[in-house]
């Protein structure tokens, strides 16, 4: 039996500032792909994909403090670092695995939580 994962990008800024207006600096990510689907996988095994997370803004530390994944499924984690810090122009590659337990089709959401 062969199972699809599907992996969806959400962010979230946790915000260190208090809300103040005067304090934000040129701080953007961006995230490719936005999603990720696997390909067929057969039970038991593991299918791994790559995303990119970089500092897209013009200058200030984007800091990632936690990426997770949000979803009934446990067949969907990450490889590696959950967190980091980016300068501009900085990227981090974050690595997901899927690994079917059951012939059930998955669906998650990474969230990445920053500045």
């Amino acid at each position: 039996m062969l199972v699809l994962g599907l992996l969806l990008i959400a962010l979230g800024c946790g915000g260190s500032d208090g809300g103040k207006i005067g304090s934000v600096e040129a701080i953007d990510l961006a995230v490719t792909p936005v999603s990720i689907s696997f390909p067929a996988t057969p039970i038991g095994e593991i299918a791994i994909r790559e995303l990119s997370i970089q500092h897209v803004g013009n200058e200030g530390v984007l800091k990632l403090s936690e990426l997770s994944i949000a979803g009934e499924s446990a067949e969907l984690s990450i490889v590696g670092a959950t967190s980091g810090e980016l300068a501009p122009g900085e990227s981090l590659i974050v690595q997901i695995a899927y690994e079917p337990v059951d012939d059930l089709a998955d669906e998650a959401a990474l969230l990445i939580a920053h500045n």
